[in-house]
């Protein structure tokens, strides 16, 4: 095939894979989209009702579902006053952390809230989301909350309360957190991927640690993103796994982090990584401990889980200025990849500081602006670096193909039949038929006719023994006119001689179809190689000999 064909099909392959990303990414915008274009009817006989507000404490004062008031044993109530008109055909929805309730329909006791917690979910149970319907009544209706506090810190309240329909609820609970449920799941996937990746095809000192480390931070933010969706939640109704996959991911994350930042400034030697990867493992065992004991809730650890992060972000960020005065290539060539740790650094220290300070009023997570820049660079990095893979093999296929195969001929060339010369040899098992062959009157076709001729000679003969021999063995060009032919197999003498006769047919047919100035005539000698009877050599000596002996009667003739 030419060159230009081979250049046809490279446009036609990038054609075709333009196509398919580009099908990819409009599938994308729709799922992007999706949460952000919709169209809604209005419900004129059941209106939201905001639930939040309204509610009076026992003394008379407002209350606030946000910052309840409890009493020395931890306990509390609300009320408020709700009129028909706007409760008919809705649910009392909203969240609730650590607290367990009852909830009264003048003074009838219409939702419970006191499961028994099982242990994997620790002393707590996080969030949980509730709809509690609301019986039918008349006129105006006292409605009373009766709570008992698990644990009293800013965190144990009501959130979003609302009267409204279940299903609406719902459905907005689940848009609200599709783009984080989105991060999540694209975050996890390229974490397999660079997973693989770095299993398969690395091969450099430090590149499988950096890679994998890379690819498993990657799952680990992906189980923190998961407690933040509350599609679990919402859907399963089981607030323990998202809460113990938080905790867990937070435990765990500095340790890919800094592996990862280690290896790729070439500082895994120095003692810090060991230590940051010796407290992280700790504090994961202290989750499981204080999960199977009972006697605490690992929520207890998220100070010395904070902790162990800032040290370890502190780290890296020492470990980043030392590469940049040194100027290492890892950090120089790859700038990008750093500003995007610079970024989930910063975002994440911040929500850090945000949570002891602002406590109950911190509602925006900067970390999830971080963790998208990061996903969205990591995805990058990681497309370059299949690109650059992908590069690199194709110039591998290209170069073991250019010292294996023929360039007039397309067969296997001498180095590769040196290679099937020493595989023969090496199969205890191996019983075959080695066929040497000869072009005749191939110099005098050159001398005459010019070397255009010659070449066409020699690759008319090479289309026909690979026609020939080549469904039963391996064809090989060994010299300027030589060829030679391997047929394995207990049948290999029936077989051979069948591929004889059939290019002994086709030299017939080319040379009656294209009548060349000098008919095509290939002699040949065939001789059998069987393991521990006699060796390839002598094998091919016989052979070499059986073919001048074929070549002198073709020349008389």
């Amino acid at each position: 095939m030419s060159t230009s064909d081979n250049n046809r099909m490279s446009l036609g392959e990038k054609i075709y894979t333009c196509l398919i990303l580009g099908i990819v990414l409009f599938c994308l915008f729709l799922l992007v989209m999706h949460p952000f274009v919709k169209i809604e009817g209005t419900n004129l006989t059941s209106l939201d009702v905001d639930a939040n507000i309204g509610w009076k404490n026992p003394d008379g004062s407002s209350a606030d579902l946000t910052h309840l008031l409890f009493d020395s044993e931890g306990k509390g109530s609300v009320t408020r006053d709700i009129t028909s008109v706007f409760t008919t055909g809705k649910d009392l929805c909203f969240e609730t952390s650590n607290l367990f309730f009852k909830v009264y329909l003048n003074d009838e006791q219409i939702y419970r809230f006191r499961p028994n917690i099982p242990f994997y979910y620790g002393k707590y149970y996080g969030d949980y989301t509730h709809f509690i319907n609301i019986p039918f009544f008349k006129g105006t209706g006292h409605l009373r909350i009766e709570y008992e506090a698990l644990t009293v810190n800013d965190w144990t309240c009501f959130r979003n309360a609302r009267m409204s329909e279940s299903n609406d609820y719902l459905r907005e609970g689940v848009g609200a957190g599709i783009f984080q449920f989105g991060l999540c799941f694209t975050t996890f996937i390229i974490g397999v991927i660079i997973i693989i990746m770095g299993i398969v095809f690395h091969n450099r000192r430090n590149g499988v640690i950096e890679t994998v480390s890379l690819g498993a931070l990657s799952i680990l933010i992906a189980c923190f993103l998961m407690s933040s969706t509350k599609i679990w939640q919402l859907l399963f109704m089981d607030s323990a796994l998202p809460r113990l996959s938080e905790y867990v991911a937070l435990s765990l994350l500095p340790i890919p982090i800094v592996l990862f930042v280690s290896a790729y400034t070439d500082k895994l030697a120095k003692k810090m990584p060991m230590v940051i990867c010796i407290t992280s493992c700790s504090l994961f065992g202290l989750i499981l401990f204080t999960i199977f004991s009972g006697l605490l809730d690992f929520s207890v650890l998220l100070m010395a889980i904070h902790t162990n992060i800032i040290f370890a972000m502190i780290l890296l960020i020492t470990f980043f200025i030392s590469a940049a005065i040194h100027r290492e290539a890892s950090v120089t060539k790859h700038v990008w990849l750093m500003i995007a740790f610079v970024i989930l650094i910063v975002t994440g220290l911040i929500d850090i500081f945000s949570y002891y300070l602002m406590k109950g009023e911190y509602t925006i997570r900067t970390i999830h602006y971080g963790l998208t820049a990061f996903v969205i660079i990591l995805a990058i990095y990681e497309i370059r670096n299949i690109i650059e893979i992908n590069r690199k093999t194709s110039e591998a296929d290209t170069m073991y193909r250019l010292a294996r195969i023929d360039g007039l001929t397309d067969l296997a060339n001498r180095l590769s039949f040196d290679e099937a010369e020493k595989e023969l040899e090496e199969d205890t098992e191996s019983e075959a038929s080695l066929t040497l062959l000869d072009i005749n009157c191939l110099k005098i076709v050159n001398d005459n006719y010019g070397h255009s001729e010659g070449d066409r000679h020699i690759r008319a003969a090479a289309r026909i023994i690979a026609e020939s021999f080549g469904k039963h063995g391996k064809c090989f060009r060994i010299g300027g006119d030589e060829f030679f032919t391997i047929i394995k197999g207990k049948d290999h003498a029936e077989r051979v001689l069948e591929a004889i006769r059939a290019m002994n047919e086709a030299i017939s047919r080319y040379n009656a179809e294209e009548n060349p100035p000098i008919p095509l005539n290939i002699a040949c000698g065939t001789a059998t190689y069987e393991y521990g009877k006699n060796t390839v050599r002598e094998a091919e000596k016989l052979a070499d000999s059986r073919m001048y002996t074929d070549k002198k009667k073709l020349k008389e003739t």
